[in-house]
């Protein structure tokens, strides 16, 4: 969005939703890392079974400061989606984690 001349331009958005590759970035300008927690309640204890996880399609969600926090994610919308962030996946009852994008 953007302010021209006494009117508000909107650039690539509808309806209030950002466009599908924004990138989130810090403050300093690098891209935010993604941090999410399997998602409907899963848990693994090792990260082997983490990547088997994310290779299969499994969802994952989102959490932390993230703006997306809240959403899920997948590898595939990480490979369409991440625009250079990292993903790193929390498991063992989120003691651990694990690169999984990147």
């Amino acid at each position: 969005m953007s302010f021209v001349g006494g009117s508000i331009r909107l650039n690539e958005c509808t309806l209030g939703q950002a466009p599908s590759h924004t990138t989130h970035t810090t403050l300093k300008g690098y891209p935010m890392d993604i941090i999410a927690v399997p998602a409907y309640g899963r848990d693994y204890k090792y990260p082997i079974d983490v990547d088997r996880a994310w290779l299969a399609g499994e969802d994952f969600k989102i959490v932390g400061l993230h703006p997306d926090a809240g959403r899920y994610i997948n590898n595939r919308d990480a490979e369409h989606h991440a625009n250079g962030s990292q993903v790193w996946v929390r498991y063992n009852n989120q003691t651990d984690k694990i690169k999984v994008h990147g």
